[in-house]
């Protein structure tokens, strides 16, 4: 019995040695890999494993006679950036990239006995590249598409495929792939394939997508093919950005009925006449009410104007209007701060029935001279100030008057070309 067994096993390793070492004679010209595959699968009982995008335009010219398989393989794939292996089962494996090691233990135990440090174990348990550093790789190919012998009269060739993320294997759609050599392109659809029709010939042809990197493939084609692309998503990498504001509070105050008046936001509401308007402007505020059309008073919560006091750097305000009531009396570029005490007026005030309006005028810049003015179609006006000793002591100086005469002048109405109204601020 035993004997037997050792006659079957030696039957085996030597008929797997022999279909290894059978000769074969093939003549092809421009035979794509796959039918050769399949002839050699037919022609000797071996199995050929490979993937389909390492050689689908992989074409050979075989001229072999009595060469055996280890020998074609070596001849025909070596230079295609192919390696192979055999098993002892007559599988034949093949890898792009790196060479698939069988004897790892072996060489591995010589460099130990040569006195290697660890890091040269790296060399046989090399890591796996990244996706990214692959297409890259692909950059610097060129890729030869279709068959040189292939007959087509017009000389146009037609160039498709898909583009996907190579890390899910998504389609990615809506990416430009363009031929700038012949400034035409084309788009992915929904399941990222794409279509060209170019003349023969080399080109370099760009994947463009907002969002993911820039790729480009150079390509020598001779007949429709297909060219399937990875593009790797776009990593910038940004400084800090700090995004800072002050928070709305709806209650802006623990006292209620107290209101602060941005002088700058003023001067940027619409104003009749063109000039700011401190009272009017007051009447957008909740519980201010005018008294009327032609006047510049207002009352508050529906009590009078007389109940209303207007403070000026402390000094009381008895007439707040010029002009009939149609301008008011503080020019708005000499203002620093306005508070509307609406309700539970600070006693330092005298009280009033209905309310307190406290305006604050300017002090004079004290490091460096200013100047502004306006005109408007009734009135113009002036403001200068400066230090007078730098950082210590500073002036302020504001003007405005009307030509309101000069404009009823030009008048028909011989009464009204007679009247003046006028008014001059300093």
């Amino acid at each position: 019995m035993k004997k037997s067994l050792y006659i079957l096993i030696f039957t085996l390793i030597f008929c797997n040695a022999q279909s290894q070492e059978k000769k074969l004679s093939f003549q092809f010209q421009q035979i794509l890999f796959k039918d050769l595959a399949d002839t050699i699968e037919r022609t000797i009982p071996v199995k050929i494993y490979y993937s389909n995008k390492w050689v689908d335009t992989l074409y050979l010219n075989i001229d072999s006679d009595n060469y055996s398989i280890n020998s074609l393989f070596n001849k025909t794939l070596t230079n295609n950036g192919l390696s192979f292996i055999i098993t002892d089962d007559n599988k034949i494996i093949l890898s792009k990239g790196y060479t698939i090691k069988t004897n790892f233990r072996k060489e591995y135990l010589e460099y130990l006995e040569k006195n290697k440090t660890k890091v040269d174990t790296t060399n046989y348990a090399r890591s796996v590249p990244k996706t990214e550093d692959i297409l890259i790789n692909d950059e610097y190919k060129v890729f030869k598409i279709g068959n040189p012998s292939g007959v087509n009269d017009d000389g146009r060739v037609v160039l498709s495929g898909t583009v996907t993320n190579p890390v899910n294997g998504d389609p990615l759609t809506g990416v430009v792939v363009y031929a700038a050599k012949l400034k035409v392109g084309a788009v992915t659809n929904s399941v990222g394939y794409y279509s060209i029709e170019l003349p023969k010939g080399q080109y370099q042809i760009e994947f463009r997508m907002v969002g993911m990197r820039q790729t480009i493939r150079n390509i020598i084609i001779y007949s429709d093919g297909i060219l399937n692309v990875g593009m790797a998503e776009n990593t910038n990498q940004l400084n800090e950005v700090i995004v800072s504001a002050n928070r709305e509070n709806i209650v802006r105050n623990v006292r209620m009925g107290i209101e602060k008046i941005n002088i700058k936001m003023l001067k940027q509401l619409p104003m009749g006449m063109g000039e700011v308007d401190l009272f009017k402007s007051s009447l957008l505020l909740p519980g201010v009410q005018s008294v009327g059309e032609a006047s510049s008073g207002y009352n508050i919560r529906g009590g009078s104007a007389d109940q209303n006091l207007i403070l000026l750097n402390n000094a009381p305000i008895i007439n707040p209007s010029h002009f009939f009531g149609f301008f008011s009396s503080f020019n708005s570029d000499m203002i620093e701060d306005v508070t509307l005490y609406k309700s539970g007026i600070p006693a330092k005030y005298g009280g009033r029935v209905s309310s307190v309006m406290d305006i604050v005028l300017k002090e004079g810049g004290r490091e460096k001279f200013n100047v502004s003015g306006g005109i408007s179609p009734l009135t113009g006006r002036l403001m200068v100030e400066g230090p007078l000793i730098k950082k210590k002591a500073s002036f302020i100086l504001s003007t405005r008057t009307t030509y309101s005469d000069w404009i009823l002048r030009q008048l028909k109405n011989i009464q009204l070309q007679k009247s003046s109204a006028s008014f001059n601020d300093i």
